[in-house]
Formats: structure tokens, C-alpha cells, sequence
């Protein structure tokens, strides 16, 4: 396989969208469940609205996370039954979306976004960590983006594992096919 033939700008370019995509679509089903959790944890926790701030945060990170571990893996699978892309390329590309990606967030809540702005609320929110513990502690200083960015961080090397994942994936359900049908040839 050469992988040279495959690291085209043009490719990696619209790879670095459709990972900003995915970042941009896995923000809006976290925040969509943390909507639909909201009224159950409200009742659970009526006398303890932090708490309830805090689990309803905890539950869009892992929507967020298991959305990105999907589209990896999927994008792993893909690339590699369509012979592209190394790892080390897609690594290059995951980074280059995560920086875009924070770069974006960070410019839009600085420059665009009001208090209650839709996108910032429903597509970006979970990932203005910052923000969220500044309300859970009083404490915390706002605005620093320094948990955003560890997030976005984190969730780069879980779809770089979930990528490696999916090309294995791809590749044990082939060999095990392959395997049954020598088996049936032998029969």
C-alpha cells in the first residue's frame, strides 16, 4: 500500500473538516441528552442543583466521547477497506482538527457568541469546560479554556485508538471470513 500517493492537501483538508464536523455533531447529541436527562435529574435532585449540574456535564462528555469513538472507529473501517491513509496521517489530521477546532470555540465565545446563543448552547457547550466548573465552584476562574483544551486533548487520543481499532476490526472480520471459506472449500 502507498500511503504517499494518498497524503494529498486536498484529502487532508476534508479530512480536517469532517473531523471538525464530528467534534461539532458529538457536542450537539451531548447536549441534546443533557436536555433530555435534565427533567429526570431535576426530580431526583431538586435540593441539590450543582450536583445535578455536574452529572448532567458528566453525561454529555460521555455521549461526546462515545459519539467520537463511533466515527473514528467508522472511519477507520472505511479507510482501510479503501486502502488510504496511514495511521501517522490521520494522527496528523485528528491534531490539526483538535487545534482548529479549539481555536474556533475560543474565537467564537470571545468574538460571536452571546450568553444565550443557540450554537454556543446546544453545539458547543460541552466543550466550554471551563465555564461549567467555574458554575459548579464558585471558585474556579472562567474563561481560561485550559480544561476545554485538555478535553479536546483527551478526546484526540480516544479517536486515535478508536481509529486503530476499527482498522483491526476491519481486518479480523476479513481474516475470519477468509478462514470460512477455506473451510468450505475443504468441505
Amino acid at each position: 500500500m502507498n500511503h504517499a500517493e494518498n497524503f494529498k492537501i486536498k484529502n487532508i483538508i476534508s479530512r480536517i473538516a469532517a473531523f471538525i464536523i464530528y467534534f461539532s455533531v458529538s457536542g450537539f447529541a451531548g447536549a441534546i441528552c443533557r436536555v433530555i436527562f435534565n427533567s429526570f435529574m431535576r426530580i431526583a435532585l431538586r435540593n441539590n442543583p450543582a450536583l445535578k449540574d455536574i452529572i448532567l456535564y458528566i453525561i454529555s462528555l460521555c455521549v461526546i466521547f462515545a459519539a467520537l469513538y463511533f466515527f473514528s472507529m467508522r472511519e477507520g473501517a472505511a479507510d482501510t477497506q479503501n486502502l488510504r491513509f496511514s495511521v501517522l496521517k490521520t494522527i496528523i489530521s485528528y491534531f490539526a482538527a483538535g487545534i482548529i477546532f479549539f481555536i474556533m470555540i475560543v474565537c467564537s465565545d470571545i468574538y460571536i457568541f452571546e450568553q444565550d446563543n443557540f450554537f454556543k448552547e446546544y453545539f458547543f457547550g460541552p466543550y466550554y469546560a471551563d465555564e461549567y466548573i467555574h458554575n459548579f465552584t464558585q471558585d474556579f476562574p472562567g474563561n481560561s479554556y485550559f480544561i476545554s483544551a485538555f478535553l479536546i486533548l483527551l478526546k484526540i487520543g480516544m479517536m486515535i485508538l478508536a481509529y486503530i481499532a476499527g482498522r483491526a476490526n476491519w481486518i479480523a472480520r476479513k481474516k475470519k471470513l477468509l478462514q470460512e471459506l477455506r473451510e468450505d472449500k475443504r468441505i
